[in-house]
């Protein structure tokens, strides 16, 4: 919730409360959160999609685990994104897939087995 108050300030200039921009000075999660969601809603201001945009969705996606600081809910997002199969069939095939072809992708992996 505090991430959405936060957006709504910045796009919208409504008020923020203190405890809110406390937060936002102390932890390094809803920074990300914030900065990941602006930068998804608002981007380059270019007019591009986000899917249009290298690595936007992964990022997106990555920060989902950055939502909850209860490991059980990193241990359910982990599942959701090992596991699930709704997007066989589609292009980039399973979610295990997609998500190890985005890892390898933003580790390097492509440049470095390129330049190999």
């Amino acid at each position: 919730m505090a991430a959405g108050l936060i957006l709504s300030h910045a796009l919208y200039e409504t008020a923020l409360p203190g405890a809110i921009r406390d937060d936002l000075a102390r932890d390094w999660r809803l920074r990300s959160l914030v900065r990941t969601a602006y930068a998804s809603l608002i981007g380059d201001e270019d007019g591009r999609e986000l899917e249009q945009v290298a690595h936007a969705t992964t990022r997106k996606n990555l920060s989902h685990y950055l939502i909850s600081r209860d490991p059980r809910f990193a241990i359910h997002e982990l599942r959701y994104d090992l596991l699930d199969r709704s997007a066989e069939g589609l292009k980039g095939g399973s979610r295990l897939g997609r998500v190890s072809r985005r890892l390898w992708a933003l580790s390097g992996g492509r440049h470095h087995a390129q330049n190999s």
